[in-house]
């Protein structure tokens, strides 16, 4: 039994969708039992959120326009899919339906002059919604028995963390066997909403970042399904970024710690929450490439054993360091700041504390520094910002000495060392502007070469403490 997952790019047109059955449909998979799990259509879900923030700033008028325009495209989409099936009728009353609901709630938004993370839930998982119906009618069009299911009736049951819900797995167990297992035995294809889930009581949910991601990996586990692919536009998880590093090359086996670390280090196409579910079961997570399908993607097992050195980057971030100015310095002071940066919203993508220094510096995306500083603000406290910077992690083991070399070569400013241990790799946090260059040089020394040889370099490493910046 398989769980297949399809993101935005292969949901932008009729024709996509159809590509998406196509591939559904391929012989190597054709005895298997398959559930599929949607995601939104391209760009969908930033619309409504948008739409969500300025309902609330009282613009609506323009809001509305916009909402005709997604509304439009979504039942051109379905009459391209099926004008002459008879089950086109209902898909476009049900695109009607939930986009005047959409309305309503935006209205209310607009009258109230606040968005509420239980009524951006509402609208940012209509998407799915919208999507579901789409492609279960073009299976029907292709003579595949196909059903919609809505993950917020009944199927994914979460807690009421509006905004990134928390899944109840038990529940969720329950409630897929009882609606997908009689629909799988008889042939007939589920096609899911990712992203949603609701409370017990029926109250809307979604679930964060890579939700669908996330859906797909839910009902895997719950299905003890055989794997759960995740489709995308790319094969897989790359040494290294390609837009850098043209000839990066595909790590096809990793362990489900490593793919963790290389998710939480930044790694676009896989959240370490996707993999969370699926350990336990030990099944596999495989990432392929919806436009170059014989590609054997990535796959992700307890069974991985060593693979090349992956260089995770990432850009658009900044630096926040925060100084306490008091005599002595506690932990509390630490956890202070990272509750009150939880409660604005800001996501803290790394930190480290340094206790002589008595401070601590956090990694957070550049869009979040203004909140951040608003957030982390107390007494005693001296907050600066560096803008403008990268974080360039390198993982797999006995890669910190040639790293430094390397660094020690490229001269490239380290800001911060965020982590480093012998068995995992290393994060460095450095300019934007030289993050580039480093990446490139990293990958020649570190994938090109042996171990061996990558450890002539290593005495070279002692030079590079002199340009080493404190985080704090």
């Amino acid at each position: 039994m398989l769980v297949m997952k399809f993101g935005g790019t292969s949901l932008d047109g009729a024709g996509k969708i159809f590509d998406l059955v196509d591939l559904v449909r391929d012989p190597g998979w054709k005895d298997k039992e398959i559930a599929v799990v949607v995601s939104a259509m391209g760009k969908t879900t930033s619309i409504l959120r948008q739409a969500a923030r300025r309902a609330a700033q009282g613009e609506m008028k323009e809001i509305l326009s916009e909402l005709e325009d997604l509304a439009e495209r979504h039942r051109a989409t379905a009459l391209a899919i099926g004008r002459q099936n008879r089950g086109i009728d209902g898909v476009i009353g049900f695109i009607d339906s939930l986009f005047d609901e959409l309305g309503h709630i935006l209205r209310s938004i607009d009258v109230l002059g606040e968005m509420t993370p239980r009524a951006m839930d509402r609208i940012s998982g209509a998407g799915e919604r919208l999507s579901a119906p789409l492609v279960s009618l073009a299976f029907r069009v292709r003579g595949i028995d196909s059903e919609p299911v809505d993950a917020g009736e009944g199927l994914i049951v979460t807690d009421r963390t509006f905004g990134e819900a928390s899944p109840d797995p038990d529940a969720t167990r329950r409630n897929a066997r009882a609606l997908l297992e009689p629909l799988l035995s008889r042939g007939v294809i589920p096609v899911v909403t990712g992203f949603i889930g609701a409370t017990p009581d029926g109250e809307p949910t979604t679930l964060g970042r890579s939700g669908s991601d996330y859906s797909a990996a839910l009902i895997g586990a719950a299905l003890d399904a055989d794997e759960v692919w995740i489709w995308s536009d790319v094969d897989g998880i790359l040494t290294a970024d390609p837009k850098i590093v043209p000839h990066a090359r595909v790590l096809e086996n990793l362990s489900y710690i490593t793919a963790a670390e290389l998710a939480s280090c930044g790694a676009e196409v896989l959240h370490p929450k996707t993999i969370r579910p699926l350990t336990a079961g030990k099944i596999p997570l495989r990432l392929k490439n919806s436009f170059n399908p014989s590609h054997g993607g990535t796959l992700i097992s307890s069974r991985a054993g060593a693979h090349l050195p992956a260089i995770i980057s990432s850009e658009s971030l900044s630096l926040v360091n925060i100084k306490w100015e008091g005599e002595e310095w506690m932990p509390e002071i630490t956890t202070g700041v990272l509750q009150r940066l939880a409660r604005a919203g800001v996501k803290v993508l790394h930190f480290v504390q340094s206790a002589w220094q008595q401070g601590i510096g956090i990694v957070i995306r550049r869009s979040d520094s203004e909140a951040a500083v608003m957030a982390a603000a107390a007494d005693s406290l001296t907050i600066g910002v560096r803008p403008e910077v990268a974080t360039v992690s390198v993982i797999a083991p006995g890669v910190f000495l040639p790293a430094m070399a390397a660094l020690d070569e490229a001269a490239v400013e380290v800001l911060a060392l965020l982590q480093a241990t012998a068995d995992s790799g290393i994060i460095m946090v450095v300019p934007e502007s030289g993050m580039p260059g480093l990446v490139n040089l990293l990958h020649g020394r570190l994938n090109a070469t042996t171990p061996a040889d990558r450890c002539e370099a290593c005495p070279r490493a002692g030079t590079i403490g002199k340009r080493i910046g404190g985080a704090v």
